[in-house]
């Protein structure tokens, strides 16, 4: 689809431009859907028809003439004072467009064959048809144009520019009926004929032979609106207040086909009317939208006849009416419905890939819920720490949360903890050890399934720094260490066996009293410790794993821009990379022993990157407190960086430090102020379409390219915008304008 988010306009002097590419769950929330109305520059809120033409161009035929949508702005056409007779009527009832770039109009009054090239269109009254009406218009994949009309299905003759009735294929079987209501090509180049009141009938182009479905049809009156062929090859039709929606497997031996039918109900979860107009299959999940007389309906399993989804004015305040007219799927996976007298919805399917969950049964008076840690066990349980709740397990298979204080274990944290600010599995023990924010530090002991048999708290002694704990992360030894508002210890267990709080005289001489926000164990008896004020600090360890080498960086040597670390991580190839409050992502360079900003740093939307997680294809995903963000080092510069916000369907945008977590699906989770945000990061593959730059339209003195006189205009261009390739101006063709967008 056109790209709706730079618009770039050359007038006089050439200015230069660049594109902007963006990128919901599997069903889309009400709000996602997008609108576009006569306040937007649409000739009439009344669209009949939708298409997109070869240049990526979306049209939208109406009752009051034809519009194309550059993604930015329309342009419409239609017969009035300034251009008498430019098209048979400016009722559109159906659009189509074929291999050479022609846009063939039926209207109430015969069929235009605009040629967008040349912007030449030719008429044919419906008197020059012989038919009264004009239902339905399909190009073969040979590039030949078939008419759906009240006698019958014509077939262009493009050598003579005559239309021919097909009445019988070669072995001299006759169509089922006259008035065509529908016409659909499908990729084996059939042509599905659905007619009013006598059923349908299949034409292959190929050996012009008609297929017949009497099992379907049952000899009874049976009006079919629309066809559409699914990817396992499926044909659906529908029904004018008969059965619904249908299905055809084996669509091909009618002797074997095998029909399953969607009813109509007034129940949840079936489809909401029998009166549908048209319906697609969509490319990201394969789920049917239909449009119907009450609302868009989708079938989000089409094993399942009762799988259905319901929007319409009552749950959408984006869908005005309840009556959607038509539904289509352009080239890039956008979903576009018509909504009768109010315009038309789209819906990016491609934006829609985060999953979010906002817990409302953990809210009370409509409070923030933070999560403030995310860990995953074997079982696919998520232990997620929240604010003033500690932690919360979350099963995602059947949607339940269970709170710590009605676990019979999970119990026993005390309430004093407030969250749990970090979890993490030990290497060779089935522990969980946990950092409470203001209680210390809980082990939470499991079986080799990992269910929970015991919970206890480390016991504070002299040693201990802080009772107030931001972080844990298990080091040389299996040693579990502690990071707290006040400094560093560790923990391991005395000759009784049992946990202690322990204290390295080193690290308490260099780092003393710092607050520990993050650590880091790199496996090489290292590790690194990131501070609220200070810097980072990595600290080195000698064969009986007490620190040895401590080395800081920090503002103050110039070896890092940020003081404040928020984010600690080591990628697949080895390499470090620190994520800093205000001072963005950077990256340790051994060689200088020094953290530099990444140079891509300006495309972020936010400074402070609180979270790292690296997926499967070695790309980072940084979360901030405005959104998350890839960042791949192997792209251009330009590219390096894609951010997504609140506009890329984002509801959850601001995150909290560290509160991330990949499991072993290459699936990423990031906690936030308002819930938890998880992805699997391979739905973010780039667009098979790429945005392409185009002329959209050229005008001189104020007046279109295509509002000029014959002459002027083949005098300046021999062909119309996107197709021009170079112009001639005389010195009296003054203010010249060129509007470019980015189709797709």
């Amino acid at each position: 689809m056109p790209s709706p988010f730079r618009k770039t306009i050359l007038s006089v002097i050439f200015l230069s431009s660049f594109i902007l590419v963006s990128s919901y769950a599997d069903i889309p929330d009400n709000s996602v859907f997008s609108s576009l109305n006569a306040q937007n520059g649409l000739i009439s809120n009344d669209i009949t028809c939708i298409i997109q033409d070869n240049q990526g161009f979306m049209w939208f035929g109406t009752n009051n003439g034809l519009c194309r949508y550059d993604g930015y702005e329309f342009k419409s056409y239609k017969s009035n004072h300034q251009t008498p007779g430019l098209l048979t009527g400016n009722t559109i009832v159906c659009l189509a467009v074929d291999k050479k770039n022609r846009l063939w109009i039926g209207t109430a009054s015969g069929l235009d064959v605009f040629d967008l090239q040349t912007g030449h269109i030719k008429q044919y009254t419906i008197e020059q048809m012989s038919c009264e009406v004009i239902n339905t218009i399909a190009i073969s994949n040979n590039d030949e144009a078939y008419i759906g009309t009240d006698r019958g299905v014509l077939h262009f003759q493009a050598r003579n520019e005559t239309f021919e009735l097909i009445e019988s294929d070669k072995n001299g079987n006759k169509i089922t009926g006259n008035y065509i209501q529908t016409l659909f090509v499908d990729s084996k180049n059939v042509l599905w004929i659905g007619m009013w009141d006598t059923g349908f009938c299949a034409l292959d182009l190929k050996s012009n032979m008609f297929l017949y479905y009497p099992q379907v049809i049952k000899g009874e009156k049976l009006s079919v609106t629309c066809f559409c062929e699914d990817k396992k090859g499926n044909i659906w039709f529908s029904s004018w207040e008969r059965d619904g929606l249908h299905r055809l497997k084996n669509a091909y031996q009618p002797q074997l086909t095998k029909e399953n039918i969607y009813e109509y109900s007034g129940q949840k979860g079936y489809l909401s009317s029998n009166i549908i107009y048209a319906m697609v299959e969509d490319d990201k999940n394969g789920n049917i939208w239909v449009a119907t007389s009450n609302g868009l309906n989708v079938l989000t399993d089409t094993e399942n006849p009762h799988s259905f989804v319901n929007y319409n004015r009552q749950n959408s305040d984006k869908i005005a009416s309840n009556e959607i007219f038509y539904i289509y799927k352009d080239r890039s996976g956008i979903i576009w419905f018509s909504v009768l007298g109010a315009g038309c919805c789209f819906v990016d399917l491609n934006r829609n890939r985060f999953s979010q969950y906002f817990f409302p049964e953990l809210r009370s008076n409509k409070e923030v819920i933070t999560i403030t840690s995310v860990y995953e066990d074997k079982n696919e349980m998520l232990w997620l720490g929240v604010k003033g709740q500690i932690i919360v397990l979350f099963d995602r298979k059947n949607n339940q949360v269970i709170r710590s204080w009605n676990h019979p274990l999970l119990k026993k944290i005390s309430g004093k903890a407030n969250a749990i600010l970090r979890t993490i599995k030990h290497s060779n023990r089935n522990e969980l050890w946990m950092a409470a924010r203001y209680d210390g530090v809980y082990i939470v002991y499991l079986s080799p399934s990992d269910e929970i048999l015991a919970v206890e708290k480390v016991p504070e002694n002299n040693i201990c720094k802080s009772t107030n704990t931001n972080v844990v992360e298990e080091g040389p030894g299996g040693k579990i260490w502690v990071g707290t508002t006040r400094g560093l210890n560790y923990i391991e267990k005395d000759q009784s066996g049992n946990y202690v709080y322990r204290a390295d005289q080193k690290v308490d001489q260099v780092l003393g009293s710092n607050q520990i926000k993050v650590l880091w164990y790199d496996k090489k008896d290292c590790l690194w410790v990131g501070t609220q004020r200070n810097g980072v600090f990595k600290i080195q360890f000698s064969e009986k794993g007490k620190a040895s080498i401590i080395i800081n960086y920090s503002v103050d040597n110039k070896k890092i821009n940020s003081n404040e670390i928020c984010s600690i991580f080591k990628d697949s190839k080895g390499r470090f990379w620190i994520g800093t409050q205000g001072g963005g992502l950077s990256l340790y360079n051994a060689r200088k022993d020094m953290f530099e900003i990444i140079e891509s740093m300006n495309l972020m939307m936010d400074d402070a990157i609180l979270g790292i997680e690296e997926d499967n294809n070695d790309v980072l995903w940084l979360s901030t407190g405005k959104g998350l963000a890839c960042y791949n080092a192997d792209l251009p510069l330009e590219r390096q960086i894609k951010t997504f916000t609140v506009n890329n369907g984002l509801d959850i945008f601001s995150f909290y430090t560290n509160a991330s977590f990949k499991n072993h699906k290459n699936e990423l989770f990031f906690g936030g102020n308002d819930g938890l945000v998880y992805f699997s990061p391979g739905r973010f593959t780039e667009n098979a379409y790429s945005p392409i730059p185009v002329i959209t339209d050229i005008s001189i003195s104020n007046i279109s390219l295509f509002g000029l006189d014959d002459e002027k205009r083949k005098r300046i261009a021999e062909n119309l915008p996107p197709f021009v390739n170079e112009i001639h101006l005389s010195h009296k063709d003054n203010n010249l304008r060129i509007d470019f967008s980015s189709l797709s």
